[in-house]
């Protein structure tokens, strides 16, 4: 019954599809659906999160994909906060970012500082936004972050999160943007980003 309700979600939430390849939530149309509400409700619609990000084959990588996004949320699961899921947002209008001439920067982890979406190494002159994550290493332990450029707009009101594990759930930056983060604890378990309002 779930399936001919709202496909999109079921295949959603219980398949991994590559970036860009599917986009189950595209599905808005179901006459079923419509005509049985009244006696059975309808579902959630379908989860903002990319991911699972993991060291695992075949998912070490996630990217919003294209270019006028940026991720505006954070959850994990598993130990460790081995798996990572984020939400891809579009930019406010005047605002904008080039995904493919996009790059990734080093690895960090608990044993080293935090990265961002900058030219210099202390993040202080910011010229990019975060729309992908990586990782390696057991537990998810290194992570990397994907930075598309800014290619209008500028940054305020910055700030840190405060940190996040799988114990805390979903996690929102209530509208700023993510452009750059770092971990603590064992095997990077605990994740918190540096995040920015996103002015014309």
């Amino acid at each position: 019954m779930n399936l001919i309700m709202q496909p999109g979600y079921i295949f959603n939430k219980y398949f991994m599809w590559p970036p860009g390849r599917f986009d189950p939530c595209g599905y808005t149309w179901n006459g079923f659906a419509f005509s049985t509400i009244p006696l059975c409700g309808v579902l959630p619609t379908c989860p903002s999160d990319y991911g699972p990000v993991s060291e695992e084959y075949g998912r070490q990588f996630g990217t919003c994909g294209v270019s006028n996004k940026g991720i505006t949320g954070f959850r994990c699961a598993g130990s460790y906060c081995d798996d990572m899921y984020f939400d891809c947002t579009p930019m406010p209008s005047g605002t904008g970012s080039n995904a493919s001439g996009g790059r990734w920067t080093s690895y960090f982890s608990e044993e080293n500082p935090a990265q961002f979406c900058s030219t210099d190494a202390f993040g202080l002159v910011l010229n990019g936004i975060v729309d992908g994550i990586r990782a390696t290493g057991s537990y998810s332990d290194n992570v990397s972050l994907h930075c598309a450029a800014i290619t209008s707009g500028h940054f305020g009101n910055c700030q840190w999160t405060g940190w996040m594990s799988e114990e805390q759930g979903h996690q929102s930056f209530n509208g700023k943007f993510a452009v750059g983060a770092q971990c603590s604890g064992s095997y990077c378990d605990n994740m918190k980003f540096y995040v920015c309002n996103l002015m014309p």
